[in-house]
């Protein structure tokens, strides 16, 4: 099956843009989570060094996960790949920024004692406050 547009050009490149600007709010929200992470965490240095590959690693993940969604020239896929690629960049984003809200969160304040009786698997989302 086929995507077709009904419409002029000009209302395929207002689609394109409509796309293109969710996708842009969503970047600007990852990278303002991103750097508020890195600020919030700052004096654990462990948790920043790895928080710093781990968003390396997942933008590498972004350009292969793309890169097999359309493996061909992208001009193999027609007018509407703009709007495919943006979209599923949007996807992307916004599975990373619930991550990084997850990891901004942090200890709830039940638990600033330290971890919570039989929690044995907190993870560093849950102890970013504390430094190493």
């Amino acid at each position: 099956m086929s995507v077709a547009f009904l419409g002029t050009p000009s209302a395929e490149a207002q689609q394109v843009g409509s796309f293109l600007a969710a996708f842009q709010a969503s970047d600007a929200e990852l990278n303002r989570l991103y750097r508020q992470g890195l600020a919030a965490s700052r004096q654990a240095t462990m948790f920043v060094r790895t928080l710093r590959q781990s968003q390396r690693a997942w933008l590498a993940y972004g350009d292969a996960h793309l890169s097999a969604l359309y493996p061909s020239n992208p001009g193999s896929y027609g007018t509407s790949y703009p709007i495919c690629r943006a979209q599923a960049l949007t996807a992307l984003t916004d599975e990373r920024i619930a991550v990084l809200r997850r990891w901004i969160a942090g200890m709830p304040s039940r638990w600033i004692a330290g971890t919570p009786r039989g929690d044995v698997c907190t993870d560093s989302s849950r102890r970013i406050s504390a430094p190493e």
